[in-house]
């Protein structure tokens, strides 16, 4: 159901969907609408399909917004759910297909089709002093190992999460103008 409610959206903005993969999140974070937060189950359920939707920073900044003005101020759990949909979305279209992470390391698993320049791998790798590691598998993968207590909070790991996404996302081929 949301892989074909994923690709009704895409449909709609024009976004075409090269080759069908799904990308999963799991990382060390509460995200989530508390029952305190929205206490209607229909409308928690509407809320979290259009979370779910979110693709650009406009539509989660406006989600946020509407949310505070209709509820109120937002828990960080439902401010963490809205930055992994979003990563979600980013990831998605660097080719990722899993982010998997823990306190001490975070795995990215890429498309094994993923269409990426491998001359820029060793460039992306060196900006993260031996943090970030490249593995050339059937399913090629990141491994990033956080220095001490670095992935403590929330807003942190979302942030290093982030920021390995749209790393990885510039070394798309077709950022290159292909």
């Amino acid at each position: 159901y949301c892989k074909m409610l994923n690709q009704a959206v895409n449909n709609l903005k024009g976004i075409k969907n090269e080759y069908e993969f799904e990308t999963t999140i799991d990382v060390d974070v509460d995200a989530y609408i508390p029952a305190t937060y929205i206490k209607s189950e229909y409308q928690k359920l509407d809320i979290y399909k259009r979370i779910a939707a979110i693709t650009t920073k406009e539509e989660l900044v406006d989600m946020q917004d509407e949310l505070t003005d209709r509820f109120g101020d937002m828990p960080k759990t439902a401010i963490s759910l809205m930055r992994v949909a979003f990563i979600k979305s980013n990831a998605h279209l660097a080719d990722i297909i899993e982010i998997k992470g823990s306190q001490t390391q975070i795995i990215i698993r890429l498309y094994p089709q993923a269409r990426i320049d491998v001359n820029k791998i060793p460039t992306f790798v060196k900006r993260y002093d031996g943090r970030v590691q490249f593995k050339v598998e059937a399913v090629p993968y990141f491994r990033y190992t956080p220095a001490r207590d670095e992935l403590k909070t929330a807003d942190k790991y979302l942030d290093t999460v982030t920021e390995l996404v749209e790393g990885i996302r510039t070394l798309r081929l077709e950022d290159m103008g292909e």
